[in-house]
């Protein structure tokens, strides 16, 4: 009876799927759950929509066999929250098993002469480096299996042949294989073609030895074995007992594995693929959780993002309506809307800018000012402190009688920013709310600029006439 690859290969990635997370321990459905992984409901409905879709097909292949077989339906009752029970999953476990028996019994899969090699290789091709140098220092170097023997899609002559159907090469170079290595890596556990491979491997071949490489390890691995059964790579025990094991398959008299240079090949193989793995480490591996929380964190970023968007956009619309503004008391409107700022916030910013652009003076200069913006008739008293009027005089601050030339770009500034203070201390819509926070924070003090009480408390300025 002929048979389906395609089938072949979907039913052998469900079993690799199942056999990653459960022990199956008895036909009573008991089970016992690995601490490493756990299915959540949209993976384990994924899974029996695929196991259901292959029953009809099934069915046409062969309606006697195949024909009493149901669809299968999740038992929902939760063990804790959000898990799906196991007995489900042991379920759907049997059911597979069960199929992959009713095809193990026609005589076509199980007694047919299959020519193929007796090494098969399951591994990633991002882990050609070491698979090469396994088979290089390892197989062929030291325990003399030929590479002929060895299939192995990533090594020049253990390769498929160019015209051959990859699938049926796959499964006949399984069947044939007296040990099948599963080297076990990050990017093994990443291919979907590696674990369905891996799933075949249970089936059809008849020893699969897992050998893991860190940070895989026993409670990852995810395959359905005891931790004995299972050998670290870069081990040199583990190396020692696959040695044996290869012995065992292949009959190899034991006078011809040279001891010394069994342990050179061995350390030569581990000091290459290690130094490998330093110079191109594995990416970095996130369980369920992790991935959760950068999820969270990458949403927050885009947020992040839309949010500068959107404050460039409006600054953008400032920068245009600015442009546009006809005076200074209309961009102080403007920009007082875009802060968002309250009338006090607005004052204060206004006293800040105007000490910011006094400090930069003497506190006699200051006084000048004082005197020249109020317009106050105060008396200055210079005598022995002519260093400072005269640095003030020659740099066209004020003439040679103190009258300040605001024509002068310094000046100016001075004068353009005492102007804004005077424009909003004249406003005839400020609040009560307003001067009882003024008065809180400076008590006593007149609310003039004109007042030199006001020049030094509010806006923070020295001013000294003598």
């Amino acid at each position: 009876m002929a048979k389906s690859d395609k089938l072949f290969s979907k039913l052998a990635g469900i079993k690799a799927a199942l056999e990653n997370s459960f022990e199956i321990e008895n036909a009573d459905f008991v089970t016992k759950q690995k601490t490493t992984q756990i299915f959540y409901p949209n993976e384990v409905q994924h899974l029996f929509g695929e196991y259901n879709e292959l029953l009809p097909e099934l069915k046409k292949l062969d309606s006697d066999l195949y024909g009493n077989l149901e669809p299968l339906e999740i038992d929902r009752k939760p063990i804790q929250k959000d898990w799906v029970h196991f007995e489900s999953m042991a379920g759907l476990k049997m059911a597979v098993d069960r199929v992959f028996k009713m095809w193990d019994s026609q005589s076509d899969l199980t007694t047919e002469k299959i020519s193929g090699r007796e090494v098969f290789i399951s591994h990633s091709s991002g882990d050609k480096f070491i698979v090469n140098s396994f088979i290089d220092d390892i197989l062929i170097g030291v325990l003399g299996i030929k590479i002929t023997n060895i299939f192995c899609t990533s090594t020049d002559g253990a390769k498929i042949t160019s015209g051959e159907d990859w699938r049926s090469e796959i499964r006949s170079n399984l069947i044939s294989s007296k040990v099948t290595f599963l080297i076990i890596s990050p990017n093994y556990k990443e291919s979907e073609v590696c674990q369905n491979e891996m799933g075949a491997a249970w089936v059809l071949s008849s020893r699969v030895l897992p050998l893991i490489i860190e940070p895989i390890n026993f409670k990852t691995v995810g395959v359905i074995q005891e931790p004995k059964q299972i050998e670290k790579l870069f081990d040199e025990s583990s190396l020692d007992r696959i040695k044996d094991i290869i012995q065992e398959e292949f009959k190899i008299p034991s006078n011809e594995i040279k001891s010394d240079r069994w342990t050179a090949k061995k350390k030569e193989f581990l000091i290459k693929c290690k130094k490998h793995l330093k110079e191109n480490p594995f990416d970095k591996a996130f369980d369920k959780s992790e991935f959760q929380e950068l999820q969270k964190e990458n949403k927050a970023l885009e947020a992040t993002v839309e949010s500068l968007i959107e404050e460039k956009q409006e600054n953008l619309q400032l920068i245009e309506a600015l442009q546009e503004a006809k005076d200074k008391d209309e961009v102080r409107v403007i920009m007082k809307d875009q802060m968002d700022l309250t009338d006090y916030e607005e004052f204060i910013e206004l006293t800040k800018e105007v000490r910011k652009e006094l400090n930069k003076y003497e506190s006699r200069i200051v006084g000048i000012i004082f005197k020249n913006y109020t317009g106050k008739d105060v008396q200055l008293n210079w005598q022995g402190n002519r260093s400072t009027l005269d640095d003030g005089l020659s740099r066209g601050y004020y003439d040679e009688e103190f009258d300040i030339n605001w024509d002068n770009p310094k000046m100016k500034r001075v004068d353009d920013k005492l102007d804004e203070l005077s424009r909003f201390i004249s406003r005839t819509d400020l609040t009560e709310g307003f001067f009882e926070t003024y008065e809180e924070e400076f008590d006593d003090v007149p609310f003039e600029l004109n007042n030199m009480d006001f020049w030094e408390s509010v806006i923070g300025s020295d001013i000294s006439f003598k």
